[in-house]
């Protein structure tokens, strides 16, 4: 665990502070803070949910996976192509796609941060909700009886 996070914040950190010196790259400082936010934000409601005993694994983990899907795809239909969603990761303030209004002066910026919690929390429910409906039918399906009658060898005996 204590590997895997050197092994990811080591390059990011020596990303970042050359991406802010490099006049080519430009990347602002208040960018990759919303970047960190963003992403974080799409997985915060399904863990806490996922604190309680009711919500299931799956559920926390396709309320992040809806979260991450609906940054993706609020870029994608925005501007019409699937790199433009990869590029709604940075909210448009890294990549080929330049829209006028980019990271936090952008109006889509509010509208993605107030449905993230929303819609990840919602599917994190669901899921969950599902699974334990289909847990509670599948047991109540396999002890059903078929009434009291007794199916067995025909009495001929006269």
């Amino acid at each position: 665990g204590q590997m895997f996070l050197v092994a990811v914040n080591v390059p990011a950190i020596i990303i970042a502070f050359k991406g802010t010196k490099d006049p080519k790259l430009s990347f602002s400082i208040i960018n990759l803070f919303l970047l960190a936010d963003l992403l974080a934000l799409s997985i915060a409601m399904p863990i806490l949910m996922g604190l309680k005993p009711r919500m299931t694994q799956n559920g926390a983990f396709a309320g992040c996976f809806a979260g991450l899907l609906l940054i993706m795809g609020f870029g994608w239909a925005e501007f019409g192509t699937f790199m433009a969603g990869l590029e709604m990761f940075t909210l448009m303030a890294l990549g080929n796609t330049k829209p006028p209004e980019v990271g936090l002066g952008a109006g889509r910026t509010c509208i993605i941060f107030v449905l993230l919690p929303i819609v990840s929390g919602v599917v994190t429910y669901f899921i969950s909700w599902m699974e334990r409906f289909a847990e509670k039918f599948s047991d109540n399906c396999g002890t059903a009886e078929v009434g009291a009658i007794e199916v067995g060898e025909p009495d001929i005996s006269l």
